[in-house]
């Protein structure tokens, strides 16, 4: 997939226009989907039940998250699952749907890339873990499934902070990623339900779901690699923008919250971004983030309690903030 300079922001995107033109009917539609039990045990569900609290998209966000740790508990523990690809559709829908409610509520923050960029990136770590568990993947195998999850978001974010517009066409990566995991994870199930006699037939299950999750590795490194390169056309050091209220300042503020969060379950990304650019550009930690452009620290600081609770939910934590 070649990618392109374009005057065209992700901002300015097809989907995003859709998004604007359907808002006003995303509050309730969520609210009957409660209604109907789609939701149990979940911030929407606490929310829209409430007579005092109102959905707040942080509510979706977090629901979000709370409802892939029970898809990835439900699969881990071979659990009767006809449900599976209404809950991950569901699941998916949440992803869009928490940033219509925040500018259908006018409660956009510079801190809602960071919260969206979080969540999905804890719950593909989620999933991927899930899968080397259960697939028993060699520990390389499984450490770049992990990686591979989160380059997108930061080379699109630092393509974003170095002035480089990308357009890919088609659905976007990480529609197109979220699709791949519905496959691999709809075989897992198979999986899980073929008897252990028939060995043969697990083999060739097994066979197909890593084929499918090397797919969607060599994918995720090679598009990011074409970002790199169009990245180091322009400049050497990816750095944030000096105008915090440029789109560029609210990718890097993405870029600093998906890097620290990965800090925290214990994934060094920025080394595995720059050995992936082998010295064609640089790219920032969180603290030379934060040391150039005061806007870092003050979103990171007003996510904080955010990051925590988003956390806390997926048991990922491996250090504190």
């Amino acid at each position: 997939m070649s990618i392109e300079i374009t005057e065209v922001g992700h901002r300015d995107s097809r989907l995003r226009k859709v998004q604007n033109k359907v808002a006003f009917m995303v509050p309730a539609l969520i609210s009957a989907f409660d209604y109907l039990g789609a939701f149990p045990n979940t911030k929407i569900h606490t929310a829209v039940r409430s007579k005092s609290e109102r959905l707040k998209a942080d509510d979706v966000t977090l629901s979000q998250l709370q409802m892939t740790v029970h898809i990835c508990k439900m699969i881990e523990e071979n659990k009767f699952f006809p449900n599976f690809g209404f809950e991950y559709v569901l699941t998916s829908f949440l992803n869009g749907a928490d940033g219509i409610i925040a500018r259908r509520l006018n409660s956009v923050t510079k801190e809602g890339g960071i919260k969206d960029a979080s969540v999905d990136r804890l719950s593909e770590v989620m999933i991927a873990r899930l899968l080397s568990k259960k697939l028993n993947l060699p520990e390389e195998t499984s450490h770049r499934l992990e990686v591979a999850f989160q380059l997108s978001t930061l080379t699109k974010a630092a393509c974003e902070m170095s002035d480089v517009k990308t357009s890919e066409g088609g659905i976007g990566s990480m529609i197109q990623r979220r699709i791949a995991l519905y496959f691999i994870l709809r075989d897992l199930i198979t999986l899980n339900a073929i008897p252990k006699s028939m060995k043969q037939l697990r083999e060739n299950k097994v066979i197909k779901i890593n084929q499918q999750i090397n797919k969607l590795i060599e994918d995720s490194f090679n598009r990011a690699k074409e970002r790199i390169n169009l990245i180091a056309e322009n400049v050497s050091e990816v750095k944030a923008p000096k105008n915090k209220n440029s789109s560029g300042a609210s990718e890097a503020i993405k870029y600093a919250g998906v890097v620290l969060i990965n800090n925290l379950i214990g994934l060094d990304i920025v080394t595995e971004l720059n050995n992936l650019a082998e010295g064609s550009v640089v790219f920032p930690t969180v603290p030379n983030l934060m040391i150039n452009q005061r806007y870092i620290f003050e979103s990171l600081t007003n996510a904080k309690g955010y990051i925590d609770d988003a956390l806390a939910i997926s048991g990922l934590a491996k250090k504190k903030i």
